[in-house]
């Protein structure tokens, strides 16, 4: 028969075992939920240079867009003023026709 002092070794035995076991798998675990966060860092400022690089895009985008808009105002202006001054002549001309008859 076992006796009663080989049953409590046994029994620390398998519990030091156990024990053992649990703490590598928690350690394990732990390693890989660093790891799982230190990719997601890397991943998220991955992210932040990417959007830091389409907002500069833009930002050049708009620049260049005011400046081409401030161009196509200007011209319209220009046009507007060709044409009021194609209609002065325009009825400048009419009325010289008409004086004549």
């Amino acid at each position: 028969m076992i006796d009663l002092q080989t049953a409590q070794a046994f029994f620390w035995l398998c519990f030091g075992t156990g024990l053992f076991i649990v703490l590598v798998l928690l350690g394990w675990v732990l390693f890989e939920v660093a790891r799982l966060v230190r990719q997601g860092n890397d991943v998220l400022l991955h992210v932040r240079d990417i959007v830091a690089e389409i907002e500069e895009d833009i930002a050049n985008l708009k620049e260049k867009f005011g400046t081409v808009i401030g161009n196509v105002a200007g011209m319209a202006k220009g046009a507007s003023k060709i044409s009021g001054l194609m209609d002065e002549f325009r009825t400048e001309g009419k009325k010289k026709t008409r004086s004549k008859s």
